[in-house]
């Protein structure tokens, strides 16, 4: 169910949204990466169900579209971090659970190109930040920012970088 607020008369409207609609789901992304369309990635589900699937949400039509992309795809999680950047979904971290303290964190990086429907993983060289899930981010310019993020035992407070559009 989506609920749309109409800023100019503060009142609420449940949008009769279309097309293939996503099941419920927590801790997933939700990306505009253009004037009239989100981007939808990822989450868990009940019983510790991780998602990996895609759907593109259009606003003009109130249309879901699930996008059965190619290529080298994120393994299922939620809590990762995904921004827009240069056109292009980037996907950062994140977690898979099986139960309550069995989980999987991740430190990989992955871009969704939306004109070609197919993903690519990002090798990272050097050193790379630590698994986690929970990370804030943005895009400024050339660059992403990614801050913070958590395992089960422990908080970080560091800052990521990654330089030059995909």
């Amino acid at each position: 169910e989506i609920h749309s607020l109409a800023t100019e008369t503060l009142s609420w409207r449940v949008v009769q949204a279309n097309g293939s609609i996503p099941r419920p789901r927590a801790s997933h992304s939700w990306t505009s990466v253009s004037t009239t369309s989100l981007i939808m990635f990822g989450g868990i589900g009940p019983y510790f169900s991780n998602y990996n699937d895609l759907y593109i949400f259009d606003e003009p039509t109130e249309a879901w579209t699930f996008i059965d992309a190619k290529g080298s795809k994120p393994s299922p999680r939620y809590g990762h971090a995904a921004v827009a950047w240069a056109g292009h979904l980037f996907v950062f971290g994140g977690a898979s659970c099986r139960s309550v303290g069995d989980c999987l964190y991740f430190n990989d990086a992955f871009v969704y190109t939306p004109h070609t429907r197919s993903w690519a993983q990002v090798s990272i060289q050097g050193s790379s930040p630590s698994p986690r899930l929970g990370a804030a981010h943005a895009a400024l310019g050339s660059s992403l920012y990614f801050h913070g993020g958590a395992t089960g035992d422990r908080i970080f407070g560091e800052l990521v970088t990654v330089e030059g559009a995909p």
